[in-house]
């Protein structure tokens, strides 16, 4: 008696075909950071232009599929970072070039297999103009001009490309009383005008796919601070992106969400040296394309809960690196995204409370217990911020005021809830588990049944043949016959989906990128830095 192989057949059919599908989506990041001064000119050095490159790249590390760190970290920003000097590159002209031709490269493949590809372009430092009158980024040796960079992105030609620049134009130092006059921190920032023209030109035309986010005020200043050692502003994005802009909790930061966070945060800043107004272009192609989505990230924890007791509150994490302030007073629920196996202390008003969670772990804020803390604002600026930053409220009632007076395209609010891992369905031992590591542990799974039942099968296979070998009897030869071939053709059926319920679950299975014990990516080579996320 033959085995009917069908049924066989099919069992490994559908277990191709109940695997779900991934999205193809991969993500490019470009970090620039400079604290230099254009040559011969009277601008000051920033302190933290190095700084807020590299939280962009460490951000970027937790989904980007290739990234690269263009700064020259100073001493304190090394002793914060551990091993960052040699991730980073230099951010000079040539470089600048040679880095996105290579992106741009990888971009190309990425589509050529089908991929979607996304842009991202960071830049913190000082914008200036030339003798001529046209706008440049400053680098270490030479200059980005408007018009390369969008030459640059023209080429590039990602489906989407996100670009935010954090760049300071000429002026005087920020005097005033106390303490904050006498630090290098208060600068004058702005955009030039021409740049922010062709920004708003070129996203409305030739680059449909490309979103802007830039620094901007009534009196064209804004500035780095030294009490959060950023750029107020790369502070505040950041802030919104890591989940607090999240309003209608879908976990897809969109632009009107990162626009109207940034918004309220600086609503109550008096002082209008300190007082920043953000410029927002989302992508012509979709206005409601994402800028991060909560659910890609990697080597994240999760802190969830209720947030309207909190008022304004901040995040800390070990070494000092302030990680972002939020007030969802006029929320009812949260969800902000902290970097797994680091420590991070919650700030809320006179208290605070340590956390160090592990990777995809949920921490809820009713289970929090406090400790006593104080810290008291200093000079006149750096009381303007300290008490007016993030003291207005974030939630559905500005949000949806702001994008109608704003004429923004705003989120959907019918959208399902970005859920935490512990909520998923198959959340089986409290961690995260996503629809390719479920579906890599449902073959394993299959794979190690098939296993045992093989060993099973192969011993009643064997006992069939030494019971056909031991008799010279017709009907208990032709039973152990018809059971040899029974069991045996049983056993290679099985085997096969052994081994390919194996080979489905070990390449389904997602890969963790290889970090150093400060989190920090190993790249393809020190001298690019590129970071792969499979």
């Amino acid at each position: 008696m033959k085995p009917n192989y069908t049924y066989l057949i099919l069992c490994m059919v559908l277990l191709f075909v109940s695997a779900p599908a991934v999205a193809k989506t991969k993500a490019f990041a470009l970090v620039v950071g400079n604290n230099t001064a254009p040559q011969e000119s009277s601008l000051d050095t920033l302190k933290f232009a190095d700084d807020d490159a590299v939280r962009f790249y460490r951000f970027f590390l937790k989904f980007a599929d290739t990234a690269v760190l263009m700064t020259v970290p100073d001493e304190k920003t090394q002793a914060r970072y551990h091993g960052i000097s040699s991730i980073a590159m230099i951010p000079d002209l040539a470089r600048f070039q040679q880095t996105f031709r290579k992106i741009t490269q990888k971009m190309q493949k990425a589509r050529n297999s089908g991929f979607e590809t996304v842009l991202y372009i960071t830049y913190s430092g000082h914008g200036a103009y030339d003798e001529s009158g046209n706008a440049y980024l400053t680098l270490v040796s030479g200059r980005v001009t408007h018009q390369m960079l969008f030459d640059a992105i023209k080429k590039a030609n990602a489906d989407y490309t996100h670009l935010f620049i954090d760049a300071c134009y000429a002026g005087d130092m920020v005097h005033s009383r106390g303490p904050f006059s006498k630090e290098t921190s208060g600068r004058r920032v702005t955009v030039p005008d021409e740049m922010m023209d062709s920004l708003t030109d070129e996203t409305r035309t030739s680059l449909p796919g490309l979103g802007v986010l830039i620094a901007a005020s009534e009196n064209g200043m804004t500035h780095e601070w030294s009490a959060i050692e950023s750029g107020v502003f790369t502070h505040e994005l950041l802030s919104g992106l890591s989940g607090p802009a999240d309003i209608n909790l879908d976990g897809r930061i969109e632009y009107s969400e990162i626009v109207a966070f940034v918004s309220v945060a600086n609503r109550n800043v008096e002082d209008i040296r300190g007082k920043i107004r953000i410029i927002g272009e989302p992508p012509g192609r979709n206005q409601n394309a994402p800028i991060v989505d909560l659910a890609t990230l990697s080597n994240v924890a999760y802190l969830v809960g209720n947030p309207s007791h909190l008022g304004h509150f901040h995040v800390e994490l070990d070494g000092g690196e302030r990680y972002l302030d939020a007030n969802l007073g006029d929320m009812m629920w949260m969800h902000v995204v902290l970097p797994a196996n680091r420590t991070a202390y919650l700030y809320v008003h006179d208290k605070f409370v340590a956390m160090t969670p592990h990777d995809d772990e949920v921490i809820r804020l009713k289970n929090l217990e406090y400790s006593g803390n104080a810290f008291l604002p200093k000079g006149q600026l750096d009381r303007a911020l300290m008490e007016g930053l993030f003291s207005s409220e974030y939630g559905r009632r500005y949000y949806t005021g702001f994008i109608d007076s704003a004429q923004l395209t705003g989120v959907r609010f019918d959208t399902p809830e970005f859920h935490m891992p512990s909520a998923g369905p198959f959340d089986l031992f409290g961690k995260r588990r996503n629809q390719r590591k479920t579906a890599a542990i449902v073959s394993l799974s299959i794979a190690s049944v098939a296993a045992a039942t093989a060993i099973v099968l192969g011993a009643l296979t064997i006992n069939a043949k030494k019971d056909f070998d031991n008799t010279d009897y017709h009907k208990p030869s032709v039973d152990a016959d018809e059971r040899y071939y029974r069991y045996s053709g049983a056993f290679w059926g099985v085997t096969g989906v052994m081994v390919l319920g194996t080979a489905v679950g070990i390449a389904l299975m997602p890969k963790k990128k290889r970090v150093n014990s400060h989190g920090l990516s190993i790249g393809e080579s020190n001298a690019l830095s590129l970071t792969c996320r499979f």
